[in-house]
């Protein structure tokens, strides 16, 4: 734990069991609260906190129900993170592997192409 703790997050509160469900699980992980704060300061501490920022603009968008919001949603996601030269542009590795039981992601991943 002390690891997470030199990332920044020497505040957050999670428990040893809390930390070994992150470690097996990354459904786990992305549905704490704390899961996300403490993993979004590690990735930015390895300079890619765009991989999370997508991940999660692409939950909101797929909670979304309003027409209007998602075609607002969808436009602003690619321009932030899947345009060639987007501010946040995310590596689309997701291209080129399949991705296991996550078949929205695959989805979006194919319409990026």
């Amino acid at each position: 734990m002390h690891q997470w703790r030199q990332v920044g997050h020497s505040n957050a509160k999670f428990s040893r069991v809390e930390l070994d469900k992150w470690a097996e699980s990354l459904d786990d992980l992305l549905a704490s609260r704390t899961g996300v704060s403490v993993f979004g300061a590690f990735l930015r501490s390895e300079f890619s906190e765009e991989n999370l920022q997508f991940y999660l603009a692409c939950e909101q968008y797929r909670n979304s129900s309003n027409n209007f919001s998602l075609h607002k949603r969808a436009k602003a996601i690619t321009a932030t993170y899947i345009d060639a030269g987007a501010p946040r542009e995310v590596y689309r590795m997701c291209l080129y592997f399949n991705l296991p039981g996550r078949p929205f992601y695959r989805s979006i991943c194919s319409s990026v192409g």
